[in-house]
């Protein structure tokens, strides 16, 4: 009997893996909006601009995607994703994402 990745996370046993988050964006009082620093890497908002880091260590960001023009988007990973974990990862976004291409 093998148990389900929920319930081996509900209890806290991880088993070598790496929970991230999606880095939350901070209120900007002057503009009166919430933001999320993209280094210049997305130019346009978007439901789909993310910014994936561990959950233990959310400064150190491995995985950002960010609109730059319509129907472009700015993809940069680090370890620990591969090209092809990245790849899927940005396709996962568009598939989940609401609102128009």
């Amino acid at each position: 009997h093998t148990e389900g990745l929920e319930a081996l996370l509900k209890r806290g046993e991880k088993g070598g893996l790496l929970e991230l988050k999606n880095r939350q964006p901070k209120w900007n009082a002057s503009s009166n909006m919430y933001v999320l620093d993209f280094h210049g890497r997305a130019s346009l908002p978007s439901c789909r601009n993310v910014q994936l880091a561990p959950k233990a260590k959310e400064s150190d960001v491995c995985f950002l995607m960010g609109k730059v023009e319509e129907n472009r988007f700015n993809i940069d990973f680090k370890a620990p994703f591969s090209a092809m974990q990245a790849f899927a990862t940005a396709i996962i976004i568009f598939d989940n994402s609401s609102g128009a291409f």
